[in-house]
């Protein structure tokens, strides 16, 4: 998860020369946290509030914040989608390789449940027609 926070905070600064871990109140440096907030929230496997509030040096609570703020910027603000929507589909590229590995683990572990479901159910049948 940390390397695609990475991958996220490095496009933000490369597209926006702003650093969302810097700690000013600027419209444009908050603008920037709340799209890695809600990137973060919505395309990131596996995360959690905590882990990466204390990746931009706040708590949980601000990040929860930025999250809900972002939402209704998106919805009403043209021009913070415009900066998101860039965002998030240079992100989406980036991740391309990651999310691949993410969905070859998932595949894998689907797998391994179909197995035991099979095998459930063949002892279920078994059972039954002992019976």
């Amino acid at each position: 998860m940390i390397e695609n926070l990475e991958v996220l905070r490095n496009l933000i600064i490369k597209n926006f020369n702003v650093d969302p871990t810097n700690k000013s109140r600027v419209r444009n440096i908050v603008d920037c946290k709340k799209i890695f907030a809600l990137i973060a929230f919505k395309e990131v496997k596996g995360f959690s509030y905590t882990p990466v509030a204390k990746y931009l040096g706040y708590n949980h609570a601000t990040l929860i914040h930025h999250v809900k703020s972002a939402k209704d910027l998106y919805q009403y603000d043209a021009r913070f989608r415009e900066m998101y929507s860039q965002i998030e589909s240079q992100f989406f590229i980036a991740n391309k390789d990651v999310a691949e590995k993410q969905i070859e683990a998932e595949l894998i572990l689907l797998d391994i449940r179909m197995r035991k479901l099979k095998e459930v159910y063949a002892q279920h049948n078994e059972h039954n027609l002992a019976v």
